[in-house]
């Protein structure tokens, strides 16, 4: 029975970011509001994959993840009984897990005269979505990320709780 792949899926999020320094020449700390997307999309010598961005004005990011669905599965059209019927199976539910590693900008004050700084480096993140499907087109749902950011001059933990809407694409 022939399986099409899935749709890509594009959701977007704001949230409470909190940052904390925890290393390095650099104080920075606190909770920021930000937004940011999520893409969801099939490639080939890879599978699925999650690409990310996301900015509260002051940390900023990029990050490619590859997913894991811990509840529920992905969107997928079954074109078993032919190309005139094509049946969408969707999870009500779904918990997934990204886990990848990107690139970060941050500005930040030098603890020792504060003064402006400008901070990059990786950052290594777990990104867990849970959403709920309102139609085989939206879901809503949240995201919690956890997040270690390393970088010459400072060491950070993340920790960011969003909202989200998600759109699949067919």
């Amino acid at each position: 029975m022939p399986v099409k792949s899935r749709a890509t899926d594009i959701a977007v999020y704001s949230g409470a970011n909190t940052h904390s320094a925890v290393g390095g020449c650099c104080v920075s700390g606190g909770t920021r509001s930000g937004a940011g997307f999520l893409g969801t999309f099939e490639l080939k010598p890879f599978g699925e994959i999650n690409l990310s961005a996301f900015t509260d004005g002051r940390w900023s990011e990029g990050i490619i993840a590859k997913p894991f669905y811990l509840y529920g599965r992905a969107t997928r059209s079954d074109t078993g009984a032919g190309e005139q019927v094509v049946a969408v199976s969707i999870s009500d539910w779904r918990w997934i897990t990204s886990v990848g590693a990107g690139y970060f900008n941050h500005t930040t004050k030098k603890e020792k005269f504060k003064t402006a700084a400008q901070v990059t480096g990786f950052v290594f993140s777990d990104i867990n979505q849970v959403l709920y499907t309102i139609n085989d087109h939206w879901a809503a749902g949240g995201i919690v990320q956890l997040s270690a950011a390393i970088s010459p001059d400072a060491t950070s933990i993340l920790v960011g709780t969003f909202l989200t809407v998600s759109y699949t694409f067919k």
